[in-house]
């Protein structure tokens, strides 16, 4: 274990998320707690000690900003002082500028890699403490998916699920495995629901936030064209492109139930 980092506290309101994430930091030997919502985060902070906040940017409610905008102006120098990691499911130059000009003290991509995510931490562990800097904050370099703001979908895979993704998230933890796919196969229709009924209603703000919601949890459980249709649907709609974003809104249902056969075919029950 980090000799310097022992406790981390993540805010992250997508549970194949949150169930990722925790994996991943008991797996490198971290303790960690994690809360749903900025309003819990701060209620943790001021009962127990952290070393590190991890904190998803767009959350309902309190997002990620606003979360750090409320840690830095606490009377708390315990509290104010905290390094903030930023994990986003977006990659773009815009989304790490904001964080890290909001007082964010580094920001990585969601899904994390196992391997990056340890070399990370260790890195932290050598500078002390988390540069301030935007020049110098730890960044993931290795952002992967996509770059919604500037137009790039990259089609990674062209299987309809790539499990081994999702093994070598967890440490090849087939129980993990197990988990994540079971709880995306469980909230996933609920979700492309919403979006079904935002495209309807020629709701393109509700139709982004379901797709952001989306896609990162896809990637999570290597369902990468599932997840690249969202990244699509979601260009669409941050450029206003109704009738695109219609045309797109119709493949969900046959992929899901694409993606969703080819993880019964596992058989991992």
């Amino acid at each position: 274990m980090n000799s310097n980092i022992h406790s981390i506290l993540v805010v992250e309101d997508n549970e194949t998320n949150q169930i990722l994430i925790r994996q991943q930091l008991h797996y490198l030997g971290y303790d960690v707690d994690v809360v749903n919502s900025g309003e819990l985060a701060l209620k943790k902070l001021a009962s127990d000690k952290f070393d590190i906040l991890m904190t998803d940017i767009n959350m309902p409610e309190m997002d990620g900003y606003q979360l750090t905008q409320q840690i830095r102006t606490a009377s708390d120098i315990g509290i104010s002082s905290i390094p903030i990691i930023a994990i986003t499911a977006n990659a773009s130059g815009e989304d790490e500028e904001r964080c890290l000009s909001a007082g964010m003290d580094g920001f990585m991509t969601k899904p994390i890699d196992l391997n990056f995510l340890q070399d990370y931490l260790i890195k932290i562990q050598q500078k002390g403490k988390l540069a301030t800097s935007k020049n110098s904050a730890l960044v993931n370099d290795n952002a992967h998916i996509s770059d919604p703001e500037r137009g790039e979908v990259i089609h990674q895979d062209s299987a309809i699920l790539d499990v081994s993704a999702v093994s070598d998230f967890v440490g090849g933890n087939m129980q993990m495995v197990q988990k994540l796919l079971t709880i995306f196969l469980e909230q996933t229709p609920d979700i492309i629901k919403q979006i079904h009924t935002a495209c309807a209603q020629n709701d393109i703000k509700n139709v982004v936030n379901g797709c952001h919601k989306l896609k990162s949890s896809a990637r999570s459980v290597g369902a990468n064209q599932l997840s690249d249709l969202c990244i699509e649907m979601e260009l669409a709609g941050k450029d206003g492109l109704l009738t695109d974003v219609k045309a797109l809104d119709k493949q969900f249902d046959v992929l899901f139930n694409e993606t969703q056969a080819a993880i019964v075919s596992l058989g991992l029950d």
